[in-house]
């Protein structure tokens, strides 16, 4: 699916991008979660979007939300060993240092939180 020539995206539009990615991420690389990648935040994230957003929070509260679940999915990642991507190759040595892929989702998701907010107050960013 791709959001196509539109002004806007619902919720469900967005988790199924984000689900879409996420399939085509692991088909490419052929990575699933656990294999301390990207996926370790932004399977999480897309799944903690979707709840909120459908337990009734508006856009601002679920991204908040997300942004908080890509953190600690993110952190989460120091613990992992490397299975798949260029750290694989460090083995056991890549426990201890966070996924630079999740670590970037993380770091994404609470930019868009960030500017959301600030465009659903008025201000800009």
């Amino acid at each position: 699916m791709t959001a196509g020539a539109t002004d806007g995206l619902t919720g469900e539009q967005v988790i199924s991008m984000l689900r879409a990615a996420s399939e085509g991420i692991k088909a490419r690389g052929q990575s699933d979660l656990g294999d301390k990648t990207l996926l370790d935040t932004l399977v999480p994230v897309t799944d903690r979007l979707e709840s909120e957003l459908q337990s009734g929070a508006d856009g601002d509260e679920a991204l908040k939300a997300a942004a908080v679940t890509a953190r600690e999915t993110a952190e989460a990642t120091k613990e992992m060993v490397a299975k798949r991507g260029r750290a694989a190759y460090t083995g056991e040595r890549s426990r201890g240092s966070v996924d630079a892929g999740a670590m970037a989702v993380a770091v994404i998701t609470e930019r868009i939180s960030e500017v959301w907010s600030g465009a659903s107050q008025g201000g800009a960013s």
